[in-house]
């Protein structure tokens, strides 16, 4: 691990032992060392593509990332388990990709995405930056296709996929749950959209606008969205409607990381089409969506429309 640029990265899992681990990754002709390098890259990765490397002894993580007071959170295929020798190898792949500041190498994002089988979750978690135990924290649905997303590394976000509502739990939260063991209460917030179908990683420099995608009337939306804690009434979120709404196809994948200074898309295909990770330019995007680029600038500049939620 280390030495390899983590933007390289396409899948990570452990054995059902504990005892080794499977990584696989992208060589490039040209070296991946930074986001950019990922937008001048752009391609199409087939899940099917991915599948035929992964061994079927193994837990695979989809997601990474790192939150405040030194918290490392992963989310895993449903069978992943906790042990001294797991937790030694998440130690070493939590050292090899995330820097003294929580921030993937190379990046500034403190988030490495990642394939996985499709399926039940596990979202896991532990303290001093992957050191400690790893504590496993149970969603609160049951996702069989979930999504989750990280806000200001302070909050969790997830959602089901197949209906309104979107589950949040803070960073506070989880310590809690590491140190009594007792699981965490989740938040639970309606939105007012017909069906959700994912969450990006934060949009902008504070880390609290995201972008949803969402069924409302029979269009299928990107909605902003600002996440915040409430200390009077919890998690508050704002979904942004208007002109910052952009309507895009069926067909067109959805965005899980939008990295504005980069100018690149991370963006899955998870609407009956085969499950597919698209890496392009914010301008080629939902073929090259006008509205969407404007969307963004919106987003990242603070000038929302009325709250609806």
């Amino acid at each position: 691990m280390q030495g390899l640029p983590p933007a390289g990265i396409i899948c990570f899992g452990i054995s059902k032992t504990g005892v080794d681990s499977h990584l696989v990754y992208i060589e490039p002709t040209d070296r991946i060392s930074t986001a950019a390098d990922i937008a001048a890259m752009c391609g199409i990765f087939s899940k099917a593509e991915v599948f035929g490397f992964l061994l079927g002894d193994h837990n695979y993580a989809s997601f990474f990332s790192s939150m405040e007071n030194g918290v490392m959170i992963s989310v895993w295929d449903k069978g992943f388990k906790t042990d001294k020798y797991s937790d030694i190898t998440y130690k070493s792949f939590c050292d090899a990709i995330f820097d003294e500041d929580g921030k993937v190498r190379g990046s500034d994002s403190t988030t490495l995405l990642l394939l996985s089988r499709q399926g039940e979750r596990i979202l896991c978690a532990n303290l001093n930056g992957g050191m400690d135990q790893i504590t496993e924290i149970m969603s609160p649905v049951n996702l069989g296709f979930p999504t989750f997303g990280v806000v200001a590394r302070k909050i969790i976000l997830t959602a089901q996929m197949d209906n309104n509502q979107v589950y949040a739990i803070s960073v506070n939260k989880i310590i809690q749950t590491i140190k009594t063991g007792d699981l965490p209460r989740w938040e639970v917030r309606s939105l007012l959209v017909d069906q959700v179908e994912d969450i990006s990683l934060p949009v902008d420099e504070s880390g609290t606008t995201v972008v949803i995608t969402a069924v409302k009337y029979g269009r299928r939306l990107l909605f902003p969205a600002v996440v915040l804690p409430d200390l009077t009434n919890g998690l508050r979120i704002t979904l942004c409607i208007g002109h910052s709404v952009t309507e895009i196809q069926r067909t067109d994948p959805a965005p899980q990381r939008i990295d504005v200074a980069a100018n690149f898309v991370v963006a899955r295909q998870n609407n009956g089409g085969p499950n597919r990770l698209h890496i392009t330019t914010i301008e080629k995007y939902a073929t090259g969506n006008a509205s969407f680029i404007a969307m963004i600038d919106r987003a990242t500049s603070g000038d929302f429309s009325r709250a609806i939620a």
